[in-house]
């Protein structure tokens, strides 16, 4: 009797032991949920924010296209190569935004939706830049991708300037 008695205190015993370490399991389980849905929201935020922050680079960036274009139409055939690498800006930062890796990629996409040879060309016109340039291409990340851009509106401003007729007259 002693000893069925001792059994059946030692199973009580675990059952209330299991059911407070059950519940406090629940309570860190619940507060891990309430955690990871303001990671979450925290996330979608930082999205939200880059997405928006991207958007307006973007609109910065054909603008600078656009003058380039205006100021000089010599620039054509270049500026039509590096087109839909400035144009998609926002597109190619939330592909590499994914990872390192995904530049050329996305870029091959793009400019085979442009034509056959178009991403050739792209390729070769970046071969053809200075080391620095190649660099930043071979990156394939979004760091290198943004300098990347700034670089190719230094060289095509700097081709501009180059080739102004008024700066020609003036010199």
């Amino acid at each position: 009797m002693i000893v069925i008695s001792a059994i059946i205190t030692f199973i009580l015993g675990i059952c209330i032991y299991m059911f407070y370490r059950a519940e406090s399991l629940q309570k860190q389980v619940s507060l891990f949920q309430r955690e990871i849905k303001s990671t979450n929201i925290d996330n979608q935020n930082l999205i939200d924010t880059i997405a928006i922050i991207t958007l307006k680079n973007e609109e910065i960036a054909n603008k600078r296209l656009q003058s380039i274009t205006e100021k000089n139409t010599e620039l054509s055939d270049m500026v039509v190569i590096v087109t839909p690498f400035i144009k998609n800006y926002s597109l190619i930062i939330r592909e590499t935004i994914k990872g390192n890796g995904q530049l050329t990629p996305v870029v091959k996409k793009l400019y085979d939706g442009v034509d056959k040879n178009a991403y050739k060309e792209f390729v070769n016109y970046i071969n053809q830049q200075e080391a620095s340039v190649r660099r930043l291409w071979s990156s394939n990340n979004m760091p290198g991708y943004i300098s990347l851009v700034d670089t190719l509106f230094v060289l095509l401003e700097e081709l501009t300037i180059k080739t102004d007729p008024e700066n020609k007259k003036a010199s």
